[in-house]
């Protein structure tokens, strides 16, 4: 039985690290998201105050993780089909990253940082839900983006 090589340990690698990015966000999802943009500013509870939520602490480790895993895997893999892979999710995920960084991260925290009220907001809640709804879509792009990194690790072995 041959050790893995190097290149394919890297892309294993960076495709747990990718999927737990993923992971993350759909239990964001399924477990926080429907409860704050229900009823803002009343909804916002969760993230207020010294016991608050803090989103921030998961996602500032893992993603410089994950770009390194990648850049690492795309170097030492040779083979076009998983290069062309690894790139096509690279340049995905940072175009996400971009976008996080414009527009998700700062509404986000316009939003959860709004004062305590035991009222709705209807402008609040709006914006709330558009970006509810924008996230699903980034959700969805990650989500394609993990599919092809991890068909990916498949493209060469059958060549062999």
């Amino acid at each position: 039985m041959k050790l893995p090589l190097l290149k394919d340990v890297l892309l294993a690698l960076a495709t747990m690290s990718f999927i737990l990015i993923l992971g993350g966000g759909m239990y964001e999802h399924a477990t926080l998201h429907y409860i704050w943009t229900a009823a803002p500013p009343r909804s916002l509870y969760m993230f207020q105050g010294p016991d608050g939520i803090h989103l921030t602490r998961f996602w500032v480790l893992i993603h410089p993780v994950v770009i390194v895993l990648l850049t690492a895997a795309l170097l030492t893999n040779n083979d076009p089909s998983r290069r062309r892979a690894i790139l096509i999710t690279l340049t995905g995920y940072l175009l996400i990253l971009i976008s996080t960084s414009i527009y998700f991260v700062p509404e986000l925290n316009e939003l959860i940082t709004s004062p305590y009220n035991n009222t709705v907001n209807p402008e609040l809640q709006h914006r709330a839900l558009t970006w509810k709804g924008w996230n699903t879509v980034r959700g969805l792009a990650l989500l394609a983006l993990a599919f092809n990194l991890l068909l990916s690790s498949f493209s060469s072995r059958d060549k062999k």
